[in-house]
């Protein structure tokens, strides 16, 4: 809450704040977290995640004193969220955030992951489910996913998605932000309780300040085509 000064680990301890997600699943409700940008970036991040710096998204980011004070980054928290039956559905980039720095990417596989603590967050969320949890990296995955499954985590880049007006120069295929809307709903939907789910556009705040006008305007069109996305406020 506001009472904790940035950075401050220890004094952080006993003033989480409850988030939406959490509540949804209290309810009984299907959960997912949706974003272009880093899952573990801070929209997505206030989901799930408690911490007194938005920047400790890994382990490589976080100061050993923090470390050290029992504080844990947002990819870790994330992997190992357990509230009712965890998220179903996670849709985003920041893949290096989750893989140990001895393991190339998936997709980059001239580059490794960045985790210092030689964790695979991945094959950790993966075994929660008894491996019925689904991780995709790709757009072919993302196309053939059965909506029916349980529990999917797809990152989608080593960093944030590219910009929309970059998306189809991608190695592996991204998927738009309307497809994984409309995706997170078709699996969501299935809960008789209804479902929250948080989508963001985030490649728009970093295409502004950086004065890229194609990025910004094709991010614009991008959620006019992602608002009508099935019945996207409609339980």
């Amino acid at each position: 809450n506001s009472e904790v000064e940035v950075g401050d680990c220890v004094g952080s301890k006993g003033k989480e704040v409850l988030s939406l997600a959490v509540m949804a699943e209290r309810a009984g409700q299907a959960t997912g977290v949706v974003s272009t940008a880093r899952i573990t970036h801070a929209t997505p991040a206030a989901m799930y995640a408690h911490t007194p710096h938005r920047d400790w998204e890994g382990d490589v980011n976080m100061t050993p004193e923090a470390i050290a004070a029992g504080c844990k980054d947002i990819a870790q928290q994330l992997a190992t969220w357990s509230h009712g039956d965890g998220f179903e559905v996670i849709f985003g980039g920041g893949r290096d955030r989750f893989l140990p720095e001895t393991m190339n990417d998936p997709e980059d596989t001239d580059k490794k992951g960045s985790r210092k603590d030689g964790r695979n967050l991945v094959q950790e969320w993966q075994n929660r489910y008894s491996n019925s949890g689904v991780f995709l990296w790709n757009k072919e995955q993302f196309d053939k996913l059965d909506p029916q499954t349980p529990h999917v985590m797809g990152l989608f880049e080593r960093s944030h998605m590219r910009y929309e007006a970059d998306r189809l120069k991608d190695n592996g295929g991204e998927p738009s932000l309307a497809e994984m809307t409309a995706k997170s709903i078709d699996m969501l939907s299935r809960n008789p309780n209804g479902f929250f789910l948080m989508v963001e556009g985030g490649r728009i705040d970093h295409a502004h300040p950086t004065t890229r006008a194609m990025p910004t305007a094709r991010s614009r069109t991008w959620w006019r085509s992602t608002m009508p996305s099935k019945r996207l406020w409609g339980r």
